[in-house]
């Protein structure tokens, strides 16, 4: 993600004069999970419009969508087009905790949020 927000920056950076706006490719599955005014706002400079991104995108996540991240992003004139890959929906994770030592998994607090973990490997 750090390279699709890295292109956000250069695509808008030359705009922080005055607000321009983004408009997310609009999808039925995208409108299914996102507010409607999360499809399209202004921004002043490439920082408000990286973390709006960000901020949507964890959205995102937290919803299942764990692979969803900027896809592309196309500029014409003032309006900034953000194609979102989302992927398919998961309902659980599996984490890999070989080589992580237990003392760690339980300093990182996911035990309070999976009280199950246990270390495992494949």
């Amino acid at each position: 993600m750090g390279l699709s927000l890295a292109l956000v920056s250069m695509a808008t950076m030359c705009f922080a004069q005055k607000p321009k706006q983004v408009m997310l490719e609009p999808s039925a599955v995208l409108k299914k999970y996102v507010s409607p005014s999360a499809l399209s706002f202004f921004y002043k400079d490439s920082l408000q419009t990286q973390s709006k991104i960000a901020a949507l995108v964890s959205q995102l996540h937290a919803r299942g969508f764990l692979t969803a991240s900027p896809d592309s992003f196309t500029k014409s004139k003032d309006t900034l087009w953000v194609h979102l890959f989302l992927g398919n929906v998961y309902k659980k994770a599996v984490i890999n905790t070989s080589g992580v030592s237990m003392l760690a998994l339980r300093r990182t607090g996911l035990k309070s949020v999976f009280p199950d973990i246990h270390k495992f490997s494949f």
